[in-house]
């Protein structure tokens, strides 16, 4: 949820906080974060090549560089400075109102279209803006597919990552098509998926 909610490292007790740059900080993929509270201690995974002890046998103990080695992704962490830079610019509520939003305008305008099976809680504003559905028993990825192909929409079907989710909702066969809004998306967008999902469902 980091570019989507707040996050306060104090306020909210965290005490290793994790984050990916692709999603909504608008970094490229493969960058991401670590951020510890002072005093916790956290094993590297890899070590060597340290850049500011470079004659030394162990590798530094002290954070950033003990969890830092060989080169760095420089070009692609420039990128995900690039992102932060523009989050701060716009405004996280900003951009936050603007992609839910969207999200909740696709969602009014497909929840009672018959074939059409939508997951998750939307009366709760403590989401994010993504909607998750499938048409009727057809395979996730062969709605995604022709989304892209005959209505050029990009979504992301399957198993997202989240086995026990699928569990729950019974679909770890099916997976599910998800639609995620970003602030970089219109309302003339939204009701052309609309429109490709109502098609869709009226003939599968």
């Amino acid at each position: 949820t980091a570019g989507v909610f707040p996050i306060h490292m104090e306020r909210q007790h965290i005490d290793a906080l994790c984050f990916s740059g692709h999603k909504w900080l608008f970094g490229p993929q493969g960058t991401g974060g670590i951020c510890v509270r002072p005093g916790l201690s956290i094993r590297a995974l890899l070590s060597g090549d340290s850049r500011i002890q470079p004659f030394e046998r162990q590798h530094p103990a002290v954070m950033p560089e003990h969890l830092e080695a060989g080169s760095l992704n420089v070009h692609a962490l420039a990128g995900l400075r690039a992102g932060l830079r523009y989050i701060q610019s716009v405004g996280l509520d900003n951009l936050r109102q603007s992609e839910l939003g969207l999200a909740r305008r696709f969602y009014e305008m497909v929840r009672n279209l018959v074939g059409v099976r939508i997951y998750g809680n939307f009366m709760t504003e403590l989401r994010i803006p993504i909607v998750s559905l499938n048409i009727q028993d057809n395979p996730s990825g062969l709605v995604s597919d022709m989304l892209s192909v005959e209505y050029d929409i990009c979504t992301r079907p399957g198993g997202h990552s989240a086995p026990l989710m699928h569990k729950h909702f019974g679909t770890e066969r099916q997976g599910m098509v998800r639609f995620s809004f970003s602030y970089f998306n219109t309302m003339q967008e939204v009701e052309r998926a609309v429109v490709a999902v109502r098609h869709m469902a009226a003939r599968m």
